[in-house]
C-alpha cells in the first residue's frame, strides 16, 4: 500500500452500480423457462468470442449494437425473442441503475476527507445519464470514459489522463475496480496501486488488495495517511 492516498480512481459499472435486475436475470425473465445460470453463461460465451457491444456516439446506435449482442446471448442459451431490441433497451435505461448500498457513504467519507476522487471507465456518454439518476455526479470532477477519451483500460494512457488531469501521482493514487484485468491490470501499468473489489469472491485467488466492498476503501486511506 502507498504511504500517502491523495486519490481515488473509480471503475463505474459492477463498481459504484449495477443493473437492477442484473443482466442475465433480465433476459432470463424475458424468455421464461431459462434460467438466469444459462443466461450468464450465454453473456460469458459471447462476450468472450465475440466481445461487447463497442462505444457508441448515439442513443440508436447504442441500442442497436446492444440488440445485436443479445441476439447473439440468445441464440447462444438455444433461446428466441421476437424483438431483442425490447430488451436491450430495458438494459440501457439510466433508471434501471442502482447503486451500492455503501457508495454513496463511502463517496461522501473521501470527499469530506479532502481526498481527489474520479471515474475512469470502458463506457460511452450512457455513463453520464447513469451517474445522474443515480445521484452521483457532484462527486466526480472529473470523468474520463473509454469512448471520449479513445483508449479502453487496461491501456495505461487512460489512467495516466486521469492522474494528468487531477493533478496528482500515480504513487499516492488508489484505482478501485471489480475487473483484475481492466481494473487491476491498467492501474498496475501505470504505476497506480489497485485495488480489486470482489463482492461474490470469485477472486479468491487474487493476490493483491482484495475488498468486498467499497466500504473497503476507507480503512485503506486512513492506513495511508
Amino acid at each position: 500500500m502507498p504511504d500517502t492516498i491523495t486519490t481515488v480512481l473509480f471503475d463505474a459499472a459492477g463498481t459504484l452500480f449495477d443493473l437492477d435486475p442484473p443482466m442475465a436475470r433480465l433476459i432470463a425473465d424475458e424468455v421464461v423457462p431459462t434460467t438466469q445460470a444459462e443466461i450468464e453463461r450465454a453473456v460469458s460465451l459471447v462476450g468472450t468470442s465475440e466481445g461487447w457491444p463497442d462505444d457508441q456516439s448515439s442513443a440508436s446506435a447504442r441500442v442497436a449494437a446492444w440488440s445485436h449482442f443479445v441476439g447473439n446471448v440468445l441464440r447462444a442459451a438455444g433461446q428466441s425473442h421476437p424483438e431483442p431490441r425490447t430488451i436491450a433497451q430495458k438494459i440501457l435505461d439510466p433508471t434501471r441503475y442502482v447503486l451500492y448500498p455503501e457508495a454513496r457513504p463511502v463517496l461522501d467519507l473521501l470527499t469530506t476527507a479532502g481526498i481527489r476522487i474520479a471515474v475512469v471507465s470502458n463506457f460511452d456518454d450512457l455513463l453520464y445519464e447513469i451517474l445522474d439518476a443515480t445521484g452521483i455526479t457532484r462527486y466526480f470532477p472529473l470523468i474520463v470514459t473509454s469512448y471520449r477519451f479513445g483508449a479502453y483500460k487496461p491501456d495505461a494512457s487512460i489512467f495516466r489522463y486521469a492522474l494528468d488531469q487531477t493533478g496528482s501521482l500515480p504513487h499516492e493514487t488508489l484505482h478501485v475496480g471489480d475487473s483484475p484485468y481492466s481494473d487491476i491490470g491498467g492501474a498496475t501499468a501505470a504505476g497506480i496501486h489497485g485495488v480489486l473489489v470482489d463482492r461474490t469472491g470469485r477472486h479468491s485467488s487474487f493476490a493483491g488488495t482484495r475488498i468486498p466492498s467499497l466500504t473497503g476503501v476507507v480503512p485503506l486511506i486512513k492506513m495511508s495517511g
